[in-house]
């Protein structure tokens, strides 16, 4: 009778243990929801192509620059 429940309560375990270790395998992708427009997700983050910045890669880098000046040049 001791061998029956020793039996049992291994394969118990084994099924636990098994069971445990499915359900936590499964990695989720960390770039399911997020979108770039202008580079790619790497990890959860959007590496952006050259000349593009922002969290979404869809500010172009040299917007920012672009503009109206008043410069005073003095000699």
């Amino acid at each position: 009778m001791k061998k029956i429940s020793i039996l049992g309560v291994s394969f118990l375990s084994m099924i636990a243990l098994v069971t445990v270790m499915f359900f936590n395998s499964c990695d989720e992708d960390a770039c399911k929801d997020v979108v770039c427009v202008n580079g790619d997700c790497v990890s959860g983050v959007c590496a952006c192509d050259l000349g593009y910045e922002g969290t979404d890669c869809g500010i172009k880098s040299v917007t920012k620059f672009v503009g109206s000046y008043s410069v005073i040049d003095v000699c």
